[in-house]
């Protein structure tokens, strides 16, 4: 849904621009060339004739239509454990990550070493899983059970971009872990 959004919002930024530079204007008098075939000519204000914008009103939710008297409900999609989030997360499986998102999952809930899915997430380097839990609301400080953060597992590998966007996050550099004290 939101991949189509984005979409839309392109194609209307790319025929706006269409329009500004010119694109789909001609001369039209009777009997000149541009009206003979596709050759372009210098236009004037006069007679200049645009073309109309294509229809990119999107097309009604699915899911928000009526059903047919006699059809079938479709079932809800299935819930994603906190466990397969966690996985999601530390594997860096974004589609995954964002239906359990979408299902309810709970983006500060700890694991069994108090680890969040944003620290699974950065342990690994998956910034781009990293950016959605934090957009999500994940908690960019909270600590593990030996006070360790999502920055200190970035910091930790060669994952400079996951580093990058949990300090624009506002991460805390001044922290220290109760294990190493770094």
């Amino acid at each position: 849904m939101h991949l189509r959004i984005q979409l839309i919002h392109y194609a209307l930024f790319l025929t706006a621009l269409l329009i500004a530079v010119g694109c789909g204007a001609q001369k039209t008098e009777p009997g000149s060339a541009a009206a003979q075939g596709p050759i372009a000519t210098a236009a004037t204000p006069e007679s200049v004739t645009a073309e109309p914008a294509p229809d990119l009103t999107p097309e009604p939710d699915p899911a928000s239509a009526e059903p047919l008297p006699g059809a079938k409900k479709a079932k809800p999609a299935a819930k994603i454990s906190q466990e397969e989030f966690f996985q999601a997360a530390l594997d860096g499986v974004m589609e995954v990550v964002q239906k359990a998102i979408e299902s309810g999952a709970e983006v500060n809930q700890v694991d069994e070493t108090n680890r969040t899915a944003l620290m699974l997430a950065a342990f690994n380097g998956h910034t781009y899983v990293a950016d959605h839990l934090i957009l999500a609301g994940a908690v960019v400080d909270a600590r593990d059970q030996i006070n360790r953060t999502a920055l200190m597992f970035a910091a930790t590998g060669p994952y400079v971009d996951t580093v990058s966007v949990l300090l624009a996050a506002g991460a805390n550099v001044n922290l220290a872990d109760g294990h190493e004290n770094w």
